[in-house]
């Protein structure tokens, strides 16, 4: 049998899988026949040391004669850790933060338009040594822009909606500013520049910005364009919204590919009508947004 097979190779961590009801497959008997098998790994080995792993692919190779074999193991790494970056030490702090602190859809945070120096916005400490210059791998960052795209989203995570407001509007914005200074043109970052921008002022909430109510969002994003990540926002969002009808229908107004205006317009509702169970969702689908251009920009930040 399979049990005794990978007993025999001395893989006896592995029967534990064979014992779930519903891993019984079937070993191939004629010569020189390959098989792969894939598992899905019981819940019960979704421990700290194992949670990067979901599945275990089996390979057996039969040989003539046909009592000997070779067992070869692989254990495939969750999707996204696989794909993920290797976060530096002050990234990692952040996120660490982040999931006892996660980021809320709020009614609003005021923004002042001043430089660093002149700020006064409280931060918690993981902040400290947050700067373009810790977010990345030492050595390892090869496009300066990139990392200041990557420390706004990590200081609008933690509030600090000017700071990343300064640190992004040089890359897209074409005329110099009291808070961000000579603007950087031609910049290979600009898009994600655009598209934190958008989140910054989205986080104004009902807090009137520079141009009213979620309008400044709404601009930004239309200078951001169609992103990368939007596929894979709605991707999350429909998850975050499967099995309740009332959130599958708001998303499935998006059509095939995330719409952030309709999203904006979201988040204005749930805010407006104190409704949890939006603020909540919207909160969740803000995250994952969030997310996925940390690690698309930070990507971009260490590409050759």
């Amino acid at each position: 049998t399979l049990k005794r097979r990978l007993k025999r190779y001395h893989l006896n961590y592995l029967s534990r899988v064979s014992r779930e009801r519903d891993l019984r497959p079937k070993i191939p008997t004629s010569p020189l026949q390959e098989s792969k098998m894939n598992f899905n790994l019981p819940p019960s080995w979704s421990s700290a040391s194992n949670s990067h792993f979901k599945s275990v692919r089996i390979v057996l190779y039969r040989t003539v004669p046909p009592a000997s074999a070779v067992v070869m193991l692989a254990c495939s790494p969750d999707a996204h850790a696989a794909k993920g970056p290797k976060y530096s030490p002050a990234v990692r702090a952040v996120m660490d933060y982040l999931k006892d602190h996660p980021m809320q859809l709020t009614s609003g945070t005021m923004m002042y338009y001043e430089p660093n120096q002149d700020l006064h916005t409280p931060l918690p400490a993981v902040a400290d040594s947050l700067s373009p210059a810790t977010v990345s791998q030492q050595g390892c960052m090869k496009d300066s822009d990139f990392s200041l795209v990557v420390a706004g989203l990590l200081y609008l995570a933690l509030g600090g909606l000017d700071h990343a407001h300064n640190l992004v509007t040089p890359l897209c914005w074409g005329s110099p500013t009291n808070y961000g200074g000579k603007p950087v043109r031609g910049s290979a970052a600009a898009k994600d520049a655009a598209h934190v921008h958008a989140l910054v002022h989205r986080s104004e909430g009902f807090c009137e910005g520079e141009f009213g109510r979620f309008s400044n969002a709404n601009y930004w994003y239309g200078a951001t364009g169609r992103h990368e990540i939007f596929p894979a926002v709605l991707d999350a969002a429909c998850k975050l919204a499967a099995g309740n009808s009332r959130l599958e229908e708001i998303v499935a107004r998006h059509g095939k590919e995330f719409d952030p205006y309709k999203f904006n317009s979201v988040c204005s509702q749930a805010l407006s009508s104190k409704d949890q169970e939006l603020i909540n969702f919207c909160s969740r689908v803000m995250e994952a947004e969030w997310n996925l251009l940390l690690e698309h920009s930070y990507k971009n930040m260490n590409k050759a």
